[in-house]
């Protein structure tokens, strides 16, 4: 990573805190500890030389069919914008994800290095991290949220919750292992990061598949 680039990111990360902080009014309780943790990640990411697509934030939803809002932070003219919009959804808790990329893994075939995969092992577990020092949720909610294994009552309770609210059965332990099983799925995710990240912000890029409302997210960012 050069200097030009560790400086813009470093403002980057910043003007996304300042964002959220001036923004913070408009999250609830479980949707902030929800940022925490992703910021967490796009810390990681970024400090590391990676490019910031999005961060994404959902408030929770105890009441079937109700509107639900949801927190969009996205790069245009270079700062972080703000916004956020609103869809009927079934019952849910508070929910979250970020994107980015290394652009260097994406040219041509370029091989996959030690550094590469301890990167993105890093990046995985940036959200826990973060979370574990800035986050005021208990631990047994933030072990479950990072998905380990070490804790049994945390797994049940998280199954519960995955089975009443629909949550994907992925987790960054999961993402974490399958990393250690197969390193070169971090160019699998790489790659699809990427692809997102020129859908967002290319005009002519096709949209890839995604469980995620890619094409509000490009209508809100043109906008």
């Amino acid at each position: 990573m050069t200097i030009t680039q560790q400086s813009t990111n470093l403002l980057l990360l910043q003007d996304l805190q300042d964002c959220f902080e001036k923004n913070k009014h408009c999250f609830s309780h479980s949707a902030r500890q929800t940022f925490i943790h992703e910021y967490g990640h796009i810390k990681t990411a970024l400090t590391r030389g990676f490019q910031f697509t999005v961060l994404m934030v959902r408030e929770p939803n105890f009441f079937i069919g109700k509107k639900t809002n949801t927190h969009l932070f996205f790069y245009k003219n270079h700062t972080i914008c703000y916004t956020s919009y609103t869809k009927r959804t079934f019952f849910s808790l508070a929910k979250g994800c970020s994107f980015f990329h290394d652009p260097a893994l994406c040219k041509g075939n370029t091989p996959l290095t030690p550094e590469d995969i301890i990167h993105w092992k890093q990046i995985v577990v940036g959200g826990l991290y973060e979370e574990l020092l800035y986050g005021t949720n208990p631990f047994w909610k933030i072990a479950g949220g990072f998905g380990s294994e070490s804790f049994i009552v945390v797994n049940f309770i998280n199954f519960l919750l995955k089975l009443l609210t629909f949550l994907p059965k992925t987790s960054d332990y999961s993402l974490l292992k399958e990393i250690k099983k197969n390193p070169d799925y971090c160019k699998e995710i790489n790659r699809n990061f990427y692809n997102i990240h020129q859908y967002l912000y290319n005009q002519t890029a096709i949209q890839p598949k995604s469980k995620y409302p890619l094409d509000t997210w490009k209508t809100l960012i043109n906008s």
